[in-house]
């Protein structure tokens, strides 16, 4: 049954951007200082890489087993009790000194997250007409966005004025603050006349992925996704420690609040325009950019030279972040949404473990420039994929 829009009202949408971005400013401020929070607890770098990968890897795992209660629920009442879920596990990250009070919670915080993250874009997909989902995905990543160039910045101040734990009370107070305004809003889960068949034994999440991986065009799209995810993992993991090895920290808060930049001026005009330009060129553009720029890095030794190189970089990112996720959208049946989004965005978790591990064991045996040089063999398969889609045309052709 075709979803009826004569029941959403545009401004909706303006109203989801706004929480977005508030909520993002909260999530920047905690991430950006999260590995250094979780080292005060294990004092050991390697085990932060470890335990973070043990985080993600749980993660991973809550996309699979949580996708039923997504399919049966209200996505604004979910979204909602994983922003207080969010903000009291924070709040308690600032009280505890216990690593078992702050593993269990960091467990009940992932779970929260990826629930939030599908009810969210579920919500997005829900108060988006069909001809506006691309230019909305634009928008809202082109605004999250600002959200990761102020976060960083608010952390920056408050680490060093009261702390690395204050942060998470500011970040708290962020996502109160969203909640307070998606509640004001009355945002409601504009999806509810989709027919979904809960009952079908064929929707179980792991069949779900199946579907997924049989589809040509959206594993296609899956393994893009997961493409991007590798290279942020680059961005936020591994060059922070290699800039903080050469320089003052402080240089690492500018570098991460410049990547965004590129992002807020060009993603709302890659979704806008998405559909005259075409899937398949912004992919195949933007991977072969980011697979170029990889192997540059590989034989630059100044460490300006690279911060500069992978803020350009954020320019063909622009054209790949929106697009995979509208793109999706467009091959799933508006019936069956809320049954692939789930295992679709898995592709996060998936890329950001394959680079932690592929980089982290190149690190072991080989010199840093290295994992540049397995950055573009991977950018150049994920290339590759890109040439094969076939884009709005190519569907509407078939």
């Amino acid at each position: 049954m075709p979803i009826n829009f004569t029941h959403r009202k545009p401004h909706r949408i303006a109203e989801l951007t706004f929480v977005g971005v508030i909520m993002t400013i909260g999530w920047a401020m905690g991430d950006t200082f999260w590995a250094v929070y979780m080292k005060e607890f294990i004092k050991s770098d390697s085990m932060v890489g470890f335990l973070s990968g043990l985080f993600t890897f749980i993660s991973t795992l809550a996309f699979f087993f949580f996708v039923p209660l997504v399919e049966k629920s209200d996505e604004a009442k979910l979204f909602a009790y994983c922003m207080i879920t969010s903000i009291v596990s924070y709040l308690i990250y600032y009280f505890t000194e216990n690593f078992w009070v702050f593993f269990l919670i960091t467990i009940c915080l992932v779970i929260s997250l990826v629930l939030r993250r599908e009810s969210y874009g579920l919500l997005i997909r829900g108060n988006s007409e069909k001809r506006s989902i691309s230019k909305n995905q634009g928008l809202v990543y082109m605004l999250a966005n600002l959200g990761w160039l102020i976060g960083p910045l608010i952390a920056g101040f408050v680490a060093e004025e009261y702390g690395i734990r204050k942060i998470y009370v500011f970040s708290a107070v962020f996502l109160l603050f969203a909640l307070a305004v998606f509640i004001i809003f009355k945002i409601k889960d504009s999806s509810h006349k989709i027919k979904i068949n809960v009952g079908n034994k064929n929707f179980c999440s792991l069949q779900n992925f199946k579907y997924i991986w049989q589809h040509k065009e959206l594993k296609k799209t899956y393994l893009i996704s997961v493409g991007l995810y590798i290279w942020w993992t680059i961005i936020y993991i591994y060059l922070p420690l290699l800039i903080s090895e050469s320089l003052s920290v402080i240089w690492v808060g500018y570098f991460l609040a410049a990547i965004p930049i590129p992002l807020i001026f060009l993603e709302y005009f890659v979704g806008k325009y998405q559909h005259k330009i075409g899937a398949k060129k912004l992919f195949t553009v933007g991977n072969s950019i980011l697979s170029t720029v990889a192997l540059a890095a590989f034989f630059i030794d100044n460490i300006y030279l690279l911060m500069v190189l992978f803020v350009f970089a954020s320019i063909p990112v622009a054209f790949i972040e929106p697009t995979r996720e509208s793109y999706f959208w467009e091959l799933v049946p508006e019936n069956s949404v809320r049954h692939y989004y789930g295992p679709y965005m898995s592709s996060i978790d998936i890329g950001s473990i394959l680079g932690r591990v592929i980089f982290a064991a190149i690190l072991l045996i080989l010199p840093y420039k290295f994992i540049f040089l397995a950055l573009f063999l991977l950018m150049l398969y994920v290339t590759h994929v890109a040439f094969s889609v076939k884009g709005e045309e190519g569907l509407r052709d078939n």
